[in-house]
């Protein structure tokens, strides 16, 4: 017990004795840690954001107004019976009419419409796919059958470059956060390796006397271990209660209105985790701390 108080003053007198060098390692390790989280953060989002286009994906099949309602219902007969079709919405010209009037209520598309004089837009179904994979079903299903002749237009090419922008730009969240968090822990790995080995340096009289009067490599290494423990510990508080959970709480009203009835609020799910989620991220920051400083240690006692 005397010796792990020893230890623990040691590391203490070693961590003031060089404080400004304490503060830079720690202010580096601040960054990695909070751009690890601000990563997560990320791609949360980016799975929510995704969910919920995924979700609110639909086929919109528009008909000639030419056609008979008789055809256009035969259609959604056969059509609700595809594995690929979880539902189908009928849509008739009025029903149609009344959608537009309410969606461009206050622009002049209503007067454009009174000019026309009477309803121009032709009955239509709506399919929802079983899982957003089954879109190129749905397309093989509609282009496929006999009704191919009587479709003015679909939706398809619009859910198509829909999905392939919001996974364009998820992956470019994931690249740039993993990037940034790469260069932010080889930056921490130098920094902390720097300031050990300087802290050794300055100390090689008192670590040269301790050798002659018979101390064990873990008596010599152990301030050193408990100094980088020190950082991660110090680094991953200031991370997550001054800096990460403040900016949650900050954009959490922006993103759950954004998200609002297709996921929980953002903020709350991290509270309800907020246990997890710092001891996870003091793990990664004592972690990444001592084994920076490791090599460092040992490499002076091999000498």
């Amino acid at each position: 017990m005397t010796a792990i108080l020893r230890i623990i003053k040691f590391a203490l007198k070693n961590f003031w004795r060089n404080l400004a060098l304490s503060i830079v390692t720690i202010t580096i390790l601040v960054l990695v840690l909070f751009s690890t989280s601000f990563l997560l953060l990320l791609n949360i989002l980016a799975r929510t954001a995704t969910g919920a286009v995924e979700n609110k994906i639909d086929v919109s099949v528009f008909f000639e107004e030419r056609v008979a309602e008789e055809k256009v219902l035969a259609a959604k007969n056969e059509w609700e019976k595809s594995e690929a079709v979880k539902s189908i919405e009928y849509i008739s010209k009025d029903q149609a009419l009344e959608l537009f009037k309410t969606k461009h209520k206050d622009d002049d598309a209503i007067k454009a419409l009174e000019e026309v004089g009477r309803n121009p837009f032709g009955q239509s179904l709506v399919l929802k796919p079983k899982t957003p994979d089954q879109i190129a079903d749905l397309e093989k299903l509609i282009n496929g059958g006999d009704y191919k002749s009587v479709i003015k237009q679909t939706s398809l090419s619009d859910n198509r470059n829909d999905l392939a922008k919001l996974k364009a730009v998820t992956d470019n969240i994931h690249r740039i956060g993993l990037g940034a968090s790469i260069i932010f822990v080889i930056i921490a790995v130098l920094v902390i390796h720097s300031t050990i080995k300087m802290t050794i340096y300055t100390q090689q009289q008192e670590i040269s006397i301790m050798r002659l009067v018979g101390a064990s490599n873990i008596f010599i290494q152990g301030p050193f271990i408990v100094e980088s423990i020190l950082y991660g510990l110090i680094a991953s508080l200031i991370a997550m209660a001054i800096l990460f959970f403040p900016l949650l709480g900050m954009v959490s009203p922006f993103v759950d209105k954004f998200f609002e009835g297709y996921a929980e609020n953002i903020f709350q799910s991290f509270l309800n985790n907020a246990w997890l989620i710092i001891l996870l991220q003091i793990f990664l920051g004592v972690i990444l701390s001592v084994a920076s400083s490791g090599f460092a240690i040992r490499k002076h006692l091999k000498a």
